[in-house]
């Protein structure tokens, strides 16, 4: 069985099981619809997001072992200072986001009370919010390379020369404080909130599997799914790979949009203006700190927050 064919049984296994497991708490009482009276507990039950993330931390600390063992074991050398900061970063993350889960789900609940029509909880309504999810996270990906003030947190991710599981970790923790907001127009339509939130969790541990070079080319899925192929050529610094391939799961946004390009030539890791930072404050603020710089200089303040960035 070749790489191709296993990796689309795993990726077929998570989004279709995971999916049909959770309706089946539905439909045996785990779950119900009424809000007022479960919506805040079903988190603290550790049955949907919290329960996807006692499983998934596992998960990511074993692969940066694992992949540190094997980069070792292959007498390869180790930046162990990007990797440092990049799980300095990995643990600021997953401290805001269980102080912001909270917050999050109340926003959610709120906006799903106002929607018209509560749409059922089965494997087609999981299957459709996961569908309009993946579209809006294409524009919210998108648009935090295009948006000055968003790049300023995003820009975190992408300023490591190297590509390895552990750059899945650097993030900025500003992004987890407004990152939720695009997903409120799922609640507005009738998704569940729950159902919301946990394929925000899926999605963000798929995402991070994809920060690999141990894995290559997987033939015509990387042009159907999110690949590290995929992903590889979305952190290159290449001109031609600059601003391509946000999709997180399916790639038919990139293709539709204009920003699909193929993995051809050796990728390139880090920001176009060469800067290397391996200082944790320097990470998430150096770029906000830039930009007030230039609004205290007499810069037109709507222009440097919402211009396109200088990468």
């Amino acid at each position: 069985m070749n790489a191709s064919v296993k990796f689309f049984i795993v990726v077929l296994v998570l989004f279709l099981a995971v999916p049909y497991g959770i309706n089946e708490l539905y439909s045996m009482g785990a779950m119900t619809t009424n809000h007022e009276q479960n919506l805040f507990t079903l988190l603290a039950k550790g049955i949907t997001d919290s329960g996807i993330s006692r499983i998934s931390i596992p998960l990511i600390a074993l692969a940066l072992i694992v992949e540190t063992i094997v980069t070792l074991y292959a007498n390869r050398s180790l930046n162990k200072k990007d990797i440092q900061v990049n799980i300095l970063l990995g643990l600021a993350i997953i401290g805001c986001v269980f102080l912001v889960k909270s917050w999050e789900l109340f926003v959610f609940s709120h906006a799903w009370s106002y929607a018209v029509f509560k749409i059922p909880v089965n494997v087609w309504s999981w299957l459709a919010c996961w569908i309009a999810y993946d579209f809006l996270f294409y524009w919210f990906h998108r648009l935090g390379h295009e948006i000055n003030f968003l790049w300023a947190a995003h820009n975190t991710h992408h300023s490591s020369i190297e590509f390895n599981f552990s750059v899945g970790a650097r993030n900025n923790i500003l992004h987890v404080f407004y990152r939720f907001l695009f997903w409120i127009p799922l609640c507005l339509l009738g998704f569940h909130p729950v159902m919301v939130m946990t394929i925000d969790s899926l999605c963000t541990t798929q995402q991070f599997f994809l920060h690999t070079q141990k894995i290559g080319k997987l033939g015509f899925l990387d042009r159907i799914i999110g690949t590290p192929s995929n992903h590889r050529v979305h952190h290159g610094c290449n001109e031609q790979y600059l601003d391509k391939n946000y999709g997180a799961f399916l790639m038919i946004w990139d293709h539709l949009f204009g920003t699909f390009v193929p993995e051809t030539e050796t990728v390139k890791y880090g920001l176009t203006t060469g800067e290397v930072s391996y200082s944790f404050f320097n990470l998430l603020f150096g770029y906000w700190i830039l930009l007030l710089q230039q609004i205290r200089k007499g810069g037109n303040f709507a222009k440097i927050l919402f211009g396109r960035p200088s990468k």
